[in-house]
């Protein structure tokens, strides 16, 4: 697995990014962390309000927009529920844990699949 992490400067940036990849066929949400409900039922609308809220009431934050890619090679074949599980303990593993954030499966022609996850501080 190879992570890459680079900051964003638009919450809504990086979510329509990762919507649109959606309606295109091209990804799908694996895991809402931090979200009431069922993925299913979580429009564009509903994501970026939780993001925001969450902005308006930690306004003191200036960086809340990071993305996070982990790569793998399309031997390692791995299903969704390792890759939320693997997305989980990485959130964990760098103290993000218990912040909300949104994972994306992306299917790619290349030989990497990529979960991208979406987490504001």
């Amino acid at each position: 697995m190879v992570a890459k992490i680079s900051i964003g400067r638009s919450i809504r940036g990086i979510l329509h990014y990762n919507e649109n990849k959606v309606i295109d066929g091209e990804a799908k949400l694996i895991l809402p962390s931090g979200f009431a409900g069922e993925v299913e039922n979580m429009s564009f609308e509903h994501k970026l309000k939780r993001f925001e809220h969450l902005t308006i009431l930690k306004q003191s934050v200036k960086t809340n927009a990071p993305h996070i890619s982990l790569n793998f090679h399309t031997s390692e074949n791995i299903d969704d529920a390792k890759m939320q599980d693997i997305a989980i303990a990485y959130m964990e593993s760098i103290g993000f844990g218990d912040q909300p954030f949104l994972v994306y499966k992306h299917n790619v022609d290349i030989p990497i699949k990529m979960a991208l996850l979406q987490f504001w501080w």
